[in-house]
This record gives structure tokens, sequence and C-alpha cells, in this order.
């Protein structure tokens, strides 16, 4: 790992009293009866703003506030903020990121005019905000400007922070792995013990995994939404994690909402997972098996000249057919989408190419 990302408030931080963005959140609850989406609405001008004033006079236009409103949230802008205190086990994290040089970069929904952080954290460590870039954590565009300025690629990096849908979700949609810390999910002393004792990356691996374990029909199923990519264009992918010295064989598998993915293993892993990961790239995914080859072959039609997605799609949906009924199925609802079989090319055997 070469980068950890982490949030700062709810999770190293926090105040004795609500943030600036709870605290207009309330003001126009208090005067507009807002929805929970124009809730959401303030939170990000609020958070992406330049300055105090910036933000009245963007709340004032976007919700077309009345003067006594706008003058309750600046007022609620100006108050001084609480006073800061450290989430237990937070400074073992940063402790533990620092033992195995990985850097670390605080990335936060922080307004411009937050109080400066305690000096134990900023050493050797670098800070991005909503406000600086002028993007919430929940646009992937945020996480995107981050590994582009640091020159990170997302397969190296690890998001932390307390926060799903601000933390983990967009996060994993540019690649990144993220770790929910809180009361559902992973505490401090775990996860910096963790990293502590995590083996040395595997070369040339494409990522690494981690999150808590369910086991469902008797299997081991880790969440990986970051990975959801390896699985666009086909139902799974076969992968090894590299894990305490062992080697777990498994897929990664595409989930039902085509956003997310999940790793399946029939080893039986303890109750939270943190490993490499490298898929297993190997012939037999990408060449026609030569019977179903000679069947589509028989009805004219050929795999070659589909592209590379298409050809990966049909090929998965065929060959995972369960049964000869379900790929005569299969075959019978994709071959009028197949390139017809030139005259010369009518012989099989010729997928297996090295495609």
């Amino acid at each position: 790992m070469k980068a950890i990302l982490v949030d700062i408030g709810g999770t190293i931080l926090t105040r004795s009293k609500p943030g600036p963005k709870q605290r207009v959140i309330d003001v126009l609850r208090d005067h507009l009866a807002i929805s929970r989406q124009e809730s959401q609405e303030a939170a990000d001008i609020t958070l992406t703003a330049g300055s105090r004033d910036a933000a009245v006079k963007r709340l004032t236009r976007h919700f077309s506030l009345s003067q006594e409103t706008a003058n309750g949230v600046e007022a609620a802008l100006r108050e001084p903020e609480g006073e800061a205190q450290f989430i237990p086990g937070a400074l073992d994290l940063i402790a533990a990121c620092r033992e195995k040089d990985i850097k670390i970069i605080y990335v936060t929904n922080a307004v411009s005019w937050a109080p400066a952080l305690p000096v134990e954290l900023m050493e050797d460590a670098a800070y991005v905000s909503s406000s600086s870039l002028g993007i919430s954590k929940r646009d992937p565009q945020f996480w995107r400007t981050v590994l582009e300025a640091h020159g990170l690629d997302a397969q190296t990096c690890l998001s932390v922070g307390d926060s799903i849908e601000n933390d983990v979700r967009p996060a994993n949609q540019v690649g990144i792995a993220g770790i929910h810390i809180g009361e559902e999910g992973w505490d401090f002393a775990a996860l910096a013990g963790t990293l502590t004792t995590a083996d040395p990356s595997p070369a040339e691996l494409d990522g690494f995994i981690a999150g808590p374990v369910n086991r469902i029909t008797g299997y081991s199923v880790v969440e990986c939404g970051h990975l959801a990519n390896w699985v666009v264009d086909r139902t799974r992918s076969r992968a090894v994690i590299f894990t305490s010295g062992a080697r777990i064989h498994g897929e990664v598998v595409r989930a039902s909402d085509e956003r997310s993915a999940l790793f399946v293993t029939k080893t039986v892993l303890p109750e939270s997972l943190f490993g490499w990961i490298k898929f297993e790239r190997d012939r037999r995914m990408t060449n026609l098996p030569r019977h179903i080859e000679e069947k589509i072959a028989a009805r004219g039609r050929t795999f070659k000249g589909l592209v590379d997605h298409e050809h990966r799609h049909y090929l998965s949906l065929l060959i995972e057919a369960a049964s000869e009924e379900i790929l005569e199925e299969r075959l019978k609802a994709i071959i009028e989408l197949l390139p017809q079989l030139p005259d010369k090319d009518s012989s099989v055997g010729s997928s297996g190419d090295g495609r």
C-alpha cells in the first residue's frame, strides 16, 4: 500500500459542538423545513464555499432565503468551533502508517476556515479538503483529483472514514478500497494491527481487499465495491488473495446492482479480511471451448470480429451455463448478435488464436 486517505471529522477527531455544516442545516430546517435532499445540497454548498461570506451568498441564492434566514445562517457560520478531541485509537492508526512508510493524506469535507489540525497529525502528511477543490467528497471526481495531485494509482490506496456515503462508496467508484470505521465497521485497533503485520505486496498486484467477512451458504463473502470494474463485462473473475502468509483462491463476482462486487471463496475466513489481490489471467477465460465453437460455427457464426468486452461477456454467458439445455437457450439468445462466419473460415478451431 502506498497511501491511506483518512477522513478527519468523526474519524480522527470529534468536536465538542456541531460543525458549521450541521449548524447551517439546523437553521434552514427551523426556518424552511427543508427536505433530506435539500439538507445535502446545503451541506455541499457550505463545505465547498471558499469563505463564510461566499457560503452565505450561495445558500441565499440557492434557497431564495429571506434576510432574516440569511442572517441566521451567517450567525451560525460565525460561531466559534468546538474543542477538538482525538477519537480513541486514531493516533495508533497514524503511527502504524508511519511505521510501514505509508503516505498519509487527510481528506476532509471541512470548511476552508476550519481550525488548524493538531501538529501531531500533520507530521509527514498531506491535507486535501472539499473547500480547496470545490468538490464534495461524495463526488468521485474528488477522489480522482486527489490521486492525480499526488501521483497515486487507485489500487495502491486505502480510504478510511466513518461515512459510507462520503468515504467508502465514492472512493470505490474510482477503484480505491474503502474501510468503514465506526460502530458497524472496523475499529482502529484492528486496522492498526492489520497494517503493522500485513504481508509485503506481491509483484504486479491488482490491488487489495479489506472488509468484514460474511458466511453465506457455506461460502465466505467480502464486499469489494472498488473491484466492480473487473466484472463489468463478465459475471466473475478468478482471483487470489495474499494474506498472513497464505493464499486464498476465490472469485470476484458481479453484485446484483452491478455497481459493486463480492469476493467469494469456499475457504473459511476470520471475521475480517485484509490482503493483496491478484486476478488470474489464463487462456480459459478468453478462449472459446471447442464444443461451443462447433455449435456456433454450425449456425454460420463466429466470435471473430467481436470487440473485447463483447467477447468476454458472451463467453462468460456460455461457459457458465449449468446444463446443455441452458447452453442452447443462451446460444439462441445471442447467435444473431455474433458476426457471420466467412466461407473461407468455415473450419473450427480458429478462435483459439491467442485472444
